[in-house]
């Protein structure tokens, strides 16, 4: 079978590159999804060995796995737009959706955050005019909800094995 890969950032900030980005762990086929930091228009995966899944419409903010398919909100500039990328068995983009403007346009991210997504709902953080704010969207109803916080940095977004959604800094130690 196929082992999961601990990517070695510090190796790849010497070559000059920040890390593979827009990561987003396949637990289903033991893949996974990512974007060079610079540009992120070509998605990889990684199953043992790196391949090309194909080209994405626009820098990628942010992005997870969801039920198969991947998920991704554009940026920068500041934007809200959702789309979803379906997969072929071999790996490779079969589509790319435009899914919705997730804010209606009241909102648009540079981000300095994350997405992650989870029995139909995307759970964001990033920065837009109005500040850092959290918010979620449903995908089956597209509810849009947002929530300010005191806090007001970078943040990461993650599901834990046990079904709780985690947060860290992205900077300094990335405290949980």
């Amino acid at each position: 079978g196929t082992s999961w890969v601990e990517f070695n950032t510090s190796d790849q900030r010497r070559a000059g590159s920040a890390c593979p980005s827009r990561r987003a762990p396949d637990h289903v086929n033991k893949s996974i999804y990512y974007c060079d930091y610079q540009p992120t228009t070509t998605l990889y995966f990684w199953d043992g060995v790196q391949n090309v899944a194909g080209s994405l419409p626009g820098e990628i903010a942010c992005a997870d796995i969801y039920d198969g398919d991947y998920y991704f909100i554009t940026g920068p500039p500041s934007s809200d737009d959702l789309y979803r990328v379906e997969f072929n068995a071999d790996g490779t983009i079969a589509s790319t959706t435009k899914v919705d403007d997730i804010a209606g346009g009241a909102h648009g991210w540079t981000f300095n955050g994350d997405i992650a997504v989870r029995d139909g709902i995307v759970y964001g953080w990033g920065i837009c005019s109005h500040g850092y704010e959290f918010f979620t969207y449903d995908l089956d109803t597209a509810d849009f909800a947002v929530t300010k916080t005191a806090y007001q940095s970078s943040l990461q977004l993650g599901f834990g094995s046990d079904g709780t959604l985690y947060r860290h800094r992205s900077g300094g130690d990335g405290q949980f």
